[in-house]
This record gives C-alpha cells, sequence and structure tokens, in this order.
C-alpha cells in the first residue's frame, strides 16, 4: 500500500528522488514515486490503469511544483484527483514558476533556499495531518498478541495486515467530514464475526485520528451496552468535555437531540482549542443497540444520535456493524435518514477475510516487536491452518498462547503448536478444557459435578441462535446466571476465554438510574470473548447440539417479547399454542430475563382464558344444542308429511279424472282406479272429496277399501279381458280383481316374509 504519493514531472526527478529519500529516512516506507524503477509504472503497463488505483490507496500527496509540472498534464490529472477524492496534498516549490491555481488553498511548502528548513515544515504537515511514519510509535512491551481479545488503542504498533483498509477508512471519514455543512453523517465498518472489526477501529484508526487533531476529535470507542447514554457520557468526559454525571443528565433529558449533541460538540471544541474539528462518535458493536427492546435506552439514544446527526452541527459517527445485522439497520426507522439519497446504505467500508499473503505480517511483525523468535515451520504451519473465517481470532489466540509457552531464548516452536495446543483449531478447545480439569482437582470430583451443571445453564445464556441457524454472542447479566456456575466462570475468565464487562459507574450514571442499573446488571455483564469459542470447544459444542431446539427457541421467545412491548403489550402480540407449550416445555431449564418471564406468564393466561371461554362456549352449544335438534326433527317430520300428503293428494286427484273419464267406456277399470284414488288420498279416516266423489260415479257394486299405508303398484292385464290393481299395503302384495267384484286376495311374494321394502313396481304373469 503507498501512503503517500509523490507527484512531478519527469523532468523534476531529481527533487523528487531527493524528497523521496528523506521520506524514508523519517520512517515512511509506504511509497509512491512514478518512475522509481522498484515501485513505479512499468512502461508496458497503461499509465491511468495503474495510477488511478495508486492515488485512491494514498493517504496524501507531495507535488513538487516547477514550471515542468506546471505544463504537465499527467501532474494536473494527479492533483485534479487528490483533491477530489480529499486528500491532503503538500506542494513543494523548487523553481520561481507560479503556482497552479488549484493548489492555493493546500499547505505550501518554499524550498527555493533552505531545502532542511523545507522539509521540517513538510513533516510538522505530514504529522498534523495524520501521516505519521511506519513504527513511529513504540511498543511499551508485553505480550505481542491480543488473545480472543480485540486490539486496544496503545496496541497499534502491532496492528498488521490492513493498511491498504485503514487507507480506505480514512477516505470514508474524509467523505463523512465533507457530507454535510461542518461535518456530519454516519459510516460504518461492516465485516462477519471474526473479520477484526474492533481491532481494525481502535488500532487501525483511531491512532491516525489522534495524530490530526484540527481536524478530528474523536469521542470513544465506546461500546452502547445496557445504557448506551452513560457510555457515551463517559467517553466525552475522556474526550475532555466535562462530567460525566452531568453530561448523562443533559442527554437524556435533552428533547432535541440536534442542540443537545450539537452543544456538548462545540463545548468539546473550545476545551482543546480545535474550533474546526469534527467531533466523531465512535460506536463499537452498533448491533447492540438495534437487538435492544423498544422500552430499552438505545432506543431512545437512537433517535438523539440521528438528530445530533443529522443536523450539520459538526458531529459525524462510525460503527462496526455485523454483516448479519445490516437488515436490522435498514429497517430501524430513526436511522433511516441518515442513508444518503443515492442509496439504502451510509458511507461503509467492509472487511473481508484477511489475505493470505498478509499474514505474514501478522504473525512474524508482532514478534519481532516484542524480540521474538518464531520457528520457520511454525510460520508456515500456522499459514497453512488458517483457512477459516474465524481465522483471525484463532490465530491471535494461538500466538498468545505460544507466547505464555516461550522457552527462556524467546523462541515460539512448532512442537508447543502441535503437541501442546494440538494445533490452530484446537487450541481454544483444549485451553477451556485445562481451565475445567484444574477446577476439578481444587474442588473435587462431587463439586465439580454440580458447579460443571450449573456451567452448562450458564454457557447457554450466553449464546442464542441466529437469524442463520448459527450460534451467536448474546451478553448476560451475573443474576442472569446459576450462582454455583460463577466460580468456573471467573475461571473462564482469568483465561481469556470470557469477558467480564464492568457494570455502570456511579460517577457517570445519576443515583436513580443507578439503582435501576444495579438492580439489573449488579456485576456488569459477562460475554464469550469470542464467537469461536463455540465452533472449537467440543464440550460447549455438544450442549450446543442438545440444546439447539431450545435455543431458537429462546431467540425466538426474545425477538416476540420485545414485539409485544414494542407494541403496548397487545393480546394479540403474545405467543400461542403450540408453539407456547413447546417454548414452556423446552425453555424449563434456561434462565430467562424478567421480560421474557412475564411474556411467557401472559401467554399462558390468555390461552387458559382463552380455553376457558371456549369449554363454556363448548357446554352451551351443548345444552342448546339437543333442543335446537328437537325442534329441527320436528320440523322436518313436519315438512316431510306435509309434502308427502300433497303427493299422495296429487296422485289421488290424477286417478280420480281417469276414473271419471273411463266410467262409460271401461266401466271395471274405473272403478278399480277410483279406489286406488281414494286408497292413496286416505288421511285421518276420510279420503280427498274428489276421490270420493269419483268413486260414488263409477263403484258398482262396492269395493272394499284398504285403509292405512298402501300404494298402487301396477295396473296390468289379468285373466281374460280384465285389469288387475295391484297395491302394497302393511308389507304385503294386495290383488284388486274386478272380475271378481272387487275382491281383493294377498299375493304370496318370495321373500316376502323378511317385507318388501325395497318393492317399487308390480306385473302380473298369465296365470
Amino acid at each position: 500500500m503507498s501512503v503517500l504519493f509523490i507527484s512531478h514531472s519527469s523532468v523534476d526527478q531529481e527533487p523528487a528522488d531527493r524528497i523521496n529519500e528523506w521520506l524514508q529516512a523519517q520512517g515512511h516506507t509506504s511509497l509512491f514515486l512514478n518512475f522509481d524503477p522498484a515501485v513505479g509504472i512499468p512502461s508496458e503497463v497503461r499509465w491511468e490503469q495503474a495510477l488511478y488505483p495508486k492515488l485512491r490507496a494514498c493517504q496524501g500527496m507531495v507535488v513538487i511544483c516547477s514550471q515542468s509540472s506546471l505544463d504537465s498534464k499527467w501532474v494536473f490529472a494527479e492533483v485534479v484527483r487528490a483533491l477530489s477524492d480529499g486528500k491532503p496534498v503538500f506542494p513543494l516549490r523548487v523553481d520561481e514558476a507560479p503556482l497552479d491555481p488549484i493548489l492555493e488553498g493546500c499547505q505550501v511548502v518554499d524550498a527555493r533556499k533552505d531545502w532542511n528548513e523545507a522539509l521540517k515544515r513538510l513533516g510538522h504537515g505530514l504529522r498534523a495531518a495524520g501521516i505519521e511514519p511506519d513504527g513511529i510509535q513504540a511498543w511499551q512491551g508485553g505480550c505481542p498478541y491480543p488473545g480472543l481479545m480485540a486490539f486496544r488503542v496503545e496496541e497499534a504498533p502491532l496492528f498488521f495486515g490492513r493498511e491498504e483498509e485503514v487507507a480506505h477508512g480514512l477516505d470514508l471519514l474524509r467523505r463523512l467530514r465533507r457530507s454535510t455543512r461542518g461535518g456530519g453523517g454516519l459510516g460504518l465498518i461492516l465485516g462477519a464475526s471474526g473479520s477484526g472489526k474492533s481491532s481494525f477501529l481502535r488500532a487501525g484508526l483511531v491512532p491516525r485520528l489522534l495524530r490530526a487533531p484540527a481536524d478530528w476529535l474523536p469521542v470513544g470507542p465506546f461500546r452502547p451496552g445496557f445504557d448506551p447514554f452513560s457510555e457515551l457520557a463517559e467517553a466525552l468526559s475522556r474526550a475532555g468535555g466535562g462530567g460525566g454525571r452531568e453530561l448523562r443528565r443533559q442527554l437524556t433529558e435533552a428533547k432535541d437531540g440536534a442542540s443537545a449533541l450539537g452543544g456538548m460538540a462545540r463545548h468539546l471544541r473550545l476545551s482543546v482549542g480545535h474550533p474546526g474539528a469534527t467531533v466523531l462518535l465512535l460506536v463499537d458493536q452498533f448491533e447492540e443497540m438495534l437487538e435492544a427492546p423498544p422500552d430499552h435506552p438505545a432506543r431512545d439514544f437512537l433517535r438523539l444520535l440521528a438528530d445530533g446527526l443529522d443536523s450539520g452541527a459538526g458531529v459525524a459517527a462510525l460503527g462496526t456493524l455485523r454483516s448479519d445485522y445490516l437488515s436490522s439497520f435498514l429497517q430501524e426507522p430513526a436511522l433511516q435518514r441518515l442513508s444518503p439519497a443515492a442509496g439504502p446504505l451510509p458511507e461503509n467500508l467492509a472487511l473481508g477475510p484477511l489475505a493470505q499473503e498478509r499474514l505474514v505480517d501478522v504473525i512474524c511483525r508482532p514478534a519481532e516487536k516484542a524480540g521474538l523468535r518464531l520457528e520457520p515451520a511454525l510460520v508456515q504451519a500456522l499459514m497453512a491452518d488458517t483457512g477459516t473465517s474465524d481465522a483471525l481470532p484463532l490465530l491471535a489466540f494461538t500466538l498468545r498462547k505460544l507466547y505464555d509457552m516461550r522457552g527462556s531464548n524467546g523462541v515460539l516452536t512448532l512442537r508447543d503448536y502441535r503437541e501442546s495446543l494440538g494445533g490452530l483449531q484446537e487450541s481454544v478447545g483444549r485451553e477451556a478444557e485445562r481451565v475445567l480439569q484444574a477446577r476439578r482437582r481444587t474442588v473435587g470430583d462431587q463439586e465439580f459435578a454440580r458447579e460443571k451443571a450449573s456451567l452448562r445453564q450458564a454457557m447457554l445464556a450466553l449464546v442464542r441462535i441466529n437469524d442463520e441457524g448459527a450460534p451467536a454472542r448474546r451478553p448476560a447479566t451475573w443474576n442472569e446466571l446459576p450462582e454455583a456456575a460463577h466460580p468456573l466462570l471467573k475461571e473462564l475468565i482469568a483465561a481469556r476465554l470470557l469477558i467480564a464487562r464492568s457494570g455502570p459507574r456511579p460517577e457517570t450514571v445519576p443515583p436513580r438510574a443507578l439503582d435501576e442499573a444495579r438492580s439489573r446488571c449488579p456485576s456488569g455483564a459477562l460475554e464469550v470473548a469470542h464467537e469461536a469459542l463455540f465452533r472449537t470447544w467440543p464440550l460447549l459444542q455438544g450442549w450446543l447440539e442438545e440444546e439447539r431446539e431450545g435455543l431458537r427457541l429462546r431467540w425466538r421467545l426474545e425477538q416476540q417479547a420485545q414485539e409485544w412491548s414494542r407494541h403496548e403489550r397487545q393480546d394479540g402480540y403474545l405467543v400461542r399454542d403450540p408453539e407456547l407449550s413447546r417454548m414452556v416445555e423446552l425453555l424449563s431449564g434456561h434462565p430467562l430475563t424478567p421480560a421474557e418471564r412475564e411474556f411467557l406468564k401472559c401467554s399462558e393466561r390468555a390461552r387458559d382464558e382463552e380455553r376457558a371461554r371456549t369449554g363454556r362456549l363448548r357446554r352451551r352449544l351443548k345444552a342448546s344444542g339437543v333442543a335446537v335438534l328437537v325442534v329441527l326433527l320436528a320440523v322436518v317430520g313436519l315438512a316431510y308429511l306435509q309434502v308427502r300428503q300433497q303427493l299422495r293428494q296429487a296422485t289421488g286427484y290424477r286417478l280420480a279424472v281417469q276414473a271419471r273419464t273411463l266410467a262409460q267406456g271401461d266401466p271395471a277399470l274405473a272403478r278399480l282406479l277410483g279406489a286406488a284414488a281414494v286408497e292413496v288420498t286416505m288421511k285421518e279416516g276420510r279420503p280427498l272429496a274428489s276421490a270420493e266423489e269419483a268413486l260414488q260415479e263409477v263403484l258398482q257394486p262396492a269395493i272394499p277399501l284398504f285403509r292405512g299405508d298402501s300404494a298402487v303398484l301396477a295396473l296390468s292385464s289379468g285373466p281374460g279381458d280384465g285389469k288387475v290393481l295391484v297395491c302394497l299395503r302393511d308389507g304385503q302384495v294386495h290383488r284388486l280383481d274386478p272380475a271378481r267384484a272387487g275382491q281383493s286376495e294377498t299375493v304370496t311374494v318370495p321373500g316376502s316374509d323378511q317385507g318388501l321394502p325395497l318393492l317399487m313396481a308390480a306385473a302380473l304373469a298369465p296365470d
């Protein structure tokens, strides 16, 4: 990466070489000189293709100003590009040619009379712009590797491998500073878990910002935690903004975030003597505020932050954000107005996995600072094993353990790496098991078994299953964790596998708020040092696999409880069966927060009330159902009888009409039809009037009539020329024969002893 770009005309090669040599002597080893045979542009490469990437990557430009450079279109193009990108440009005059007008706003260094004085002024200007020589910071001693923890600001001399990203990050900040009048806006450092976002912010960017106090006043970095107002107030206090308690009171009571943050920014600038500097709020792990419940102080803090950044009061913010929280960020109403009109995302820099070729610097250069020596075979093995997404924290942890195991000669060996640590992937798990076995030897098997069972509960409380189904870090307060597990948890903290975060500080929190905070988090909070622990400790992996469904439900419970609270605890947002019963069953052994327990309790109460209402409704329906059924059957029966009687009457009427018609031409048949009309229409002992009238006209001699249920089945030819009427009555077949004076007889039909319920028609054979 080229930190400094030296722009010059080919005629001015001599002063360019002189500047290049002086900068290297000062410790600026990252340089780009157009015609330098080592790092310049090869003649066979197109000029602009190689030029512009170098310009984008540099942090600043030194321009050799002469008549030749004034006439050069390439120098002009380079300067315009640097100025448009917001790079600091340092013109160095070497002859009597006039200065190009585009450089009038830059700090000009005059080397025409005194080169030594000019170089001193150039060095002062570079430092004021935050461009320090490589390795200018001294290492104070100790272990040069951070382990699973993030690098701190004071460990910047040990931070290697991200030089190009640092340059891009400084470019992002310059764009932020220009984004609104007087500065302002929000920028993000995006990356997956294990990409080193916190280290990049603390050890990569902050030290460089501190070298440019006239431009930047960094506040933090700070983690929002459970009380972001207190954390910001303390960060402002450390930056020179006044007392933390008073600052917190002003922040929490402010009705207008723009005036609150704007006023504090003005006070901070005056207190440090840089009235033109941009106040930069550095928020590490921004996602902690996005996953907070609706009534959490973080929601008010987000609104205050958005008001302050949107006000143009010279306040900007830079936050680290895990990539899997990007959708939550984009859906946060308070932050949507901070994204530029060109797209949904604010200014951002994505940190990808560290390139393999940069691992040598990450491994070897901190060791050089600390006077250590690594066996070449160890370096090769570490690079070969570093291929996973969480390689950086595992690598740093392994190197720290190797540092602890070093001999008096200060050599880190391959044997220790292979035999004692088990390689990169096993080093974390072996350290965790070492802690457990040491505790077992101290307290004995019986007490250790009790503590281990409680540790299982505690570790499950420190993890959640994210939307991708992978385990993720979840901070928990000490009073959420089983007390029996506290000794083992403290041992894991000492081994740097867990992190204990301090609770609220009395000097930054008002008494009432402090009491409330202590009740929620009496001794601070606890979390795993890095999520790599979930994937590299076999015992914990087994616990997570056994409780995967419970952890998934726990995360869903947490989200649903927040949604319920966000909608003013409306019953419509409570969890229902069968999910509720599953939650109660699987989460009975999990430590829950008071808000989650209340949500489950209200859900169970709503379920029981719904069941009671349903039971009462069923009983009422059952009691009323019998009566409804009786009435319904009665209505149906009556309707059936009415319809049946109407059909019978219609049939009888038709038979009576036919009987009258045939009375003269076929008297015997007319008498049969008349008799049938009477039989069909009989009701309560009386036939239809029309049937009686027809019978009176045609019935000679009288034919005995059937009574009760009967039906005409057939009218067929019988013996001789007569007609026979066949009727079904009381389950038996009867024959009426007019040739025998209307006498009737029972006809024997096969199967009639079982009744004839299906008999619908009949016909007579000749016999």
